[in-house]
């Protein structure tokens, strides 16, 4: 969605299975999901089974995360078989299998992760592009709408939200 190919990519502009770990400070179920639903996250979700808090070290890995022009973005591939993929099918695929909180995630793992790397130099609304999920069943080329791509870009106020509610003791050390 931003003009990049992703074939054409410098190879030191792509980071494949990006691997991170999230140190999470505890957070009560409740609050989490006050900060998600305020943000329009998740709003069918009221619990996550039978937690009363989450905490601990959240470990995984990214398809893909990438750099075009300055601006570091997340791309996830899905392999959903959906009856079309035109950008109300997928939006609602996303929503269904709770992508939005997969994307959240990733996107808090990119901003730390640039955070740490850039040091001083960091500006997250400079830096951090946004989310990609390609839903690969949906792609043709001879099209121009992008069918099958799901592009958006998480506001700065959700990510700064929650990694401020999820930031461990060290981390908010000066």
């Amino acid at each position: 969605p931003e003009g990049s190919v992703l074939a054409t990519r410098p190879r030191e502009s792509l980071c494949v299975e990006m691997e991170f770990h999230l140190e999470l400070a505890p957070v009560t179920v409740p609050a989490l999901l006050v900060l998600l639903h305020a943000h329009g996250v998740v709003d069918a979700r009221r619990g996550f089974g039978l937690r009363a808090r989450l905490e601990g070290l959240l470990t995984g890995r990214m398809d893909l995360v990438y750099e075009s022009e300055g601006r570091f973005y997340v791309l996830d591939y899905k392999s959903n078989l959906l009856p079309d993929y035109g950008a109300e099918s997928v939006a609602r695929s996303v929503r269904e299998h709770e992508y939005d909180l997969q994307y959240l995630l990733y996107t808090l793992a990119l901003h730390r992760w640039l955070r740490f790397r850039l040091g001083d130099a960091y500006d997250i609304a400079r830096h951090l592009g946004g989310v990609r999920y390609v839903f690969c069943r949906g792609l043709d080329p001879d099209t121009d709408d992008s069918p099958g791509v799901h592009a958006l870009r998480v506001p700065d106020a959700l990510v700064l939200a929650l990694d401020a509610l999820l930031a461990t003791p060290r981390e908010v050390a000066p």
